[in-house]
């Protein structure tokens, strides 16, 4: 392999290990990449390649896409916001492709020029990304903020601080930036050295690696490899404010306090008992029990490799008094003593635990005197979304619908997605939180 300049591109295996990343793909995930990657031709044209990566992309509902937005072959967004935008071509464009001996390209040059756009407008994509569908090459933008930073850069490659240009310029532009980057050898030993790369060839697995890669783990930058053991920032701040709490910083110290959000857990308990402490001490009591509850019907569902055996939900429990009836008349009375009306839940288990054990603050507020068909505003960070937009879900949604659907977002299993995984030890850190 030839070198044109300083550098050295990695493998997206190489990458991977260096970031400790040891995840499984998802076996749904791959037979559905696998699906539109194996449709991939030879003679196909770059619209149609364009079309595949489309469908690869939205294999993860994390993603918004636009084709061929402001002269860009694909972005793709996240909360409204740029993550990574694509130049496309097709399988036998090579005088267009990068290589990985040969990145000076006009697939190179399209990216600096979209990214340059881009950045004129605030906006600040993680990765830029060249592909026809075969060979997939992924560059950080830190080589394209110090080129488009670079003053004398831009004004060679004829833009100003505004980035404006006229459309039918761009060719030109184009040949500004390849002429730059044939002088600048250091330049694209930068981009080189900020790039990793996945084909048929370089791969043990191309799908597994496209895979990988358009996940949120790597796309996103979620994956994390002590996610056991770190805070899940969006689960403990969505929690917080269904429960109608959140965390602020008082005197350089983080503090919870009431959002002021109507119909939440600390609203209506507060409404009753006009007593911060004793609210809080609730939340806590209930929190604590829905919490454990998520795990042990984890637990349950796996042992039986049965989705039936799950309980926190709408079905099983449609209002708070059926909720106590599960704390108080299920969880904490043997089998056999159980009440003709708690025998829906004879598959869950007796669990002789102090946790089910009712308090004496319950004996004045007790969970059944919260309406859980009280309606609450969706976070506006939820990480709900619409099936059909696949955009987040706003307006009202009936408090204990909420909770359960926000808490089925969310695997408390033992293995899985990183960005949904909740463990126990992630359960502890909220707890630690939350106890103060």
């Amino acid at each position: 392999m030839k070198e044109l300049c300083g550098g050295k591109m990695e493998t997206l295996e190489e990458y991977l290990d260096k970031i400790k990343y040891t995840k499984e793909v998802n076996k749904d995930v791959k037979a559905s990449i696998q699906k539109y990657y194996s449709k991939i031709n030879n003679n196909d044209p770059e619209e149609q390649i364009k079309a595949y990566i489309i469908d690869m992309i939205k294999v993860f509902p994390e993603y918004e896409t636009r084709l061929n937005e402001k002269g860009i072959d694909l972005v793709v967004k996240h909360d409204k916001k740029v993550v990574s935008i694509f130049e496309c071509k097709s399988v036998t464009n090579k005088n267009e492709m990068i290589e990985e001996d040969d990145i000076n390209k006009k697939a190179l040059w399209e990216l600096i020029l979209n990214f340059a756009l881009l950045y004129s407008e605030n906006s600040f994509p993680k990765y830029m990304v060249a592909t026809n569908g075969k060979k997939w090459f992924v560059f950080n933008n830190r080589p394209f903020k110090r080129l488009i930073e670079n003053e004398s850069a831009r004004i060679s490659f004829g833009l100003g601080t505004d980035m404006l240009f006229p459309e039918e310029k761009r060719e030109d532009i184009y040949k500004h930036i390849k002429e730059y980057l044939d002088y600048n050898s250091e330049v694209l030993a930068d981009f080189k050295n900020n790039c990793y790369y996945f084909s048929e060839v370089a791969s043990k697995d191309i799908v597994e690696d496209i895979c990988k890669f358009l996940s949120p783990d790597i796309m996103l930058g979620k994956y994390n490899p002590n996610v056991g053991n770190v805070l899940n920032k969006d689960f403990y701040d969505e929690l917080l404010y269904i429960f109608g709490l959140k965390e602020e910083e008082k005197n350089g110290k983080k503090t919870i306090v009431p959002n002021g959000i109507p119909n939440t857990f600390y609203s209506q308990i507060n409404s009753k008992l006009n007593n911060y402490d004793k609210s809080i001490e609730l939340i806590i009591i209930w929190l604590n029990r829905i919490l454990f509850l998520k795990l042990f019907e984890a637990r349950l569902i796996s042992f039986n490799n049965d989705y039936s055996f799950s309980f926190l939900n709408k079905d099983k429990i449609p209002d708070t008094a059926t909720l106590e009836t599960l704390f108080f008349d299920v969880l904490a009375v043997s089998e056999q003593k159980r009440e003709q009306f708690a025998k829906s839940f004879d598959y869950i288990p007796y669990l002789n635990s102090s946790l089910f054990e009712e308090k004496e603050i319950e004996k004045d507020f007790p969970i059944s005197k919260i309406r859980g068909n009280a309606p609450v505003k969706y976070f506006d960070k939820t990480i709900l979304k619409d099936k059909e937009s696949k955009k987040r879900k706003t307006g009202d949604v009936p408090l204990l619908d909420y909770l359960f659907e926000f808490l089925n977002a969310y695997n408390f299993g033992e293995e899985g997605n990183p960005s949904s995984l909740i463990s126990p030890a992630v359960l502890g850190l909220v707890f630690e939180k939350i106890n103060g």
